[in-house]
């Protein structure tokens, strides 16, 4: 029950914080041109491959340490947060006196003001993210959830009212300075006031974290590259025009990611308890519960996305991202591997680092190496699709080494229950949107609506014969009467 109480107060949360961070772009790509927006893209870019670089592993060894029997939660805290000073002074030193280099090394521009936001935008997502992963570990879940809403609304808002009034991408970077600098001091505030936040760095906590957590930090970052370096390429290696293009094609739906998100930050530190424990069919079981609670609702999403998104994409974000749909209609089967969440926190609990760290080393110079294979023949659906490829076949390595180390059957770990009917819902779906194209096709926002609500109604009828809503109501009637 803590478990789900947990992931419930996460995607509250970060529901709140996606709805107000969604307008931004939605507002940029009818203010900026084109190359501008493009560069824009390359801050969030740019921003995601640095952030791993910064924090030594130590956020996930807090995740791993602070809920073990016998921690001490402000301890391994303090130390971790403080260690991560140190990288983020020296990163953000080296790329303010060496932009150029910083721009060649993670696809951007190198334009001062652009390498500036880029690299706060970097460290206070560090520095955010241990505060947020803190709170987790020790229990306070409505605090880490109400986090990012509480500073992630006012920014958005800020944001967007400065692209409006001074509609200059210098005035939007300096913005996102000012905001990184905000995000910081909420979330250090958060653990003062608790008391998790103290002026002293323990050598023995910090040389155990990163004994743990150094194989983690090559992992990560390594991991984010190889999800990304899709983009890389594009933005290094043609304009930022077609950059943009790319981009709007590969938008993350927020809402897709809200759930699986929350519930692999709730589950991740009950993996490393029950793996002290010694539970590991508890962890197999864990596992395909998890999976089979979101396959159903997401094979749904993926379908209805990737069937509308010829509406979608040009009334979002205007007809002149047109040539972005077959981007994002590939792009989107990668949200499945979303609902098939906790592969990564099993393998943390597990100590598989040497694992983690061949399969995903591995993966890195396959994913570049289909990825100009794409480039080459010109074609950017196809490589977005390079990353489904690599994925499936990482996500059955990792899964046959999972079962092998827990040591359970391929029933007790496969999600299985559950799929036979979102699939034919899916087709009737399918069947649906294409009538009312024929229908309504030349009025892409009516065809839009009323295919959602056909979807909707789709949706509701899987989960209700699945019976995913009575098991929430009866939980929460035994919550109250307990």
């Amino acid at each position: 029950m803590r478990l789900a109480q947990t992931a419930t107060w996460l995607a509250i949360g970060r529901s709140i914080n996606a709805a107000s961070s969604l307008i931004l772009p939605i507002v940029l790509v009818r203010i900026l041109t084109q190359d501008d927006f493009g560069f824009f893209k390359q801050v969030t870019l740019a921003a995601t491959l640095l952030v791993p670089f910064l924090p030594l592993g130590l956020d996930r060894s807090v995740t791993y340490f602070v809920p073990r029997k016998g921690s001490r939660p402000a301890e391994e805290i303090s130390t971790a947060i403080l260690a991560a000073l140190v990288p983020s002074a020296l990163v953000t030193a080296a790329a303010l006196l060496f932009p150029s280099t910083f721009a060649t090394l993670f696809g951007c521009s190198g334009a001062l003001y652009i390498v500036g936001a880029t690299v706060a935008s970097a460290v206070s997502t560090v520095f955010f993210e241990l505060a947020n992963r803190s709170l987790i570990a020790v229990g306070a879940a409505r605090t880490a959830a109400l986090l990012p809403a509480a500073v992630g609304v006012p920014r958005a808002i800020g944001l967007v009212a400065v692209a409006l009034v001074a509609r200059s991408l210098s005035a939007i970077c300096l913005a996102i300075i000012g905001f990184a600098l905000l995000y910081v001091v909420v979330g250090m505030f958060a653990l003062v006031r608790r008391g998790y936040l103290r002026p002293a760095l323990d050598l023995k906590v910090l040389a155990r974290q990163l004994r743990y957590g150094g194989m983690l930090a090559v992992i990560t970052v390594v991991q984010i590259w190889s999800v990304r370096i899709d983009r890389f390429l594009v933005s290094v290696g043609l304009s930022p025009a077609l950059f943009a293009i790319y981009s709007v094609g590969k938008t993350q739906i927020p809402f897709v990611r809200i759930i699986p998100g929350s519930l692999g930050s709730a589950t991740a530190p009950r993996y490393s308890k029950l793996e002290s424990e010694g539970r590991h069919q508890d962890m197999a079981v864990l596992w395909r519960k998890s999976a089979e609670a979101l396959l159903p609702l997401y094979f749904l999403i993926v379908t209805f996305l990737a069937a509308t998104a010829h509406w979608t994409v040009p009334i979002v974000f205007t007809a002149d991202y047109a040539d972005a749909i077959p981007i994002f209609r590939v792009f989107v089967v990668t949200y499945i591997f979303h609902a098939l969440v906790g592969i990564e926190p099993i393998l943390r609990a597990l100590a598989a680092l040497r694992f983690l760290f061949i399969t995903v080393m591995i993966s890195l110079p396959v994913r570049i190496g289909l990825g100009l294979a794409a480039l080459e023949m010109g074609s950017l659906w196809f490589l977005a699709g390079t990353q489904i490829i690599v994925n499936t076949v990482l996500f059955a390595i990792r899964l046959l080494y999972i079962r092998r180390r827990l040591d359970v059957t391929w029933s007790t770990l496969v999600p299985h229950h559950g799929l036979i009917l979102p699939a034919l819902a899916s087709a009737v779906g399918l069947l649906m949107t294409w009538g009312i194209h024929a229908w309504r096709g030349e009025e892409p926002i009516t065809a839009l609506i009323v295919s959602g609500v056909g979807w909707c109604v789709l949706t509701v009828v899987v989960l209700w014969r699945q019976g995913l809503w009575r098991q929430i109501l009866s939980r929460k009637r035994e919550s109250r009467s307990a």
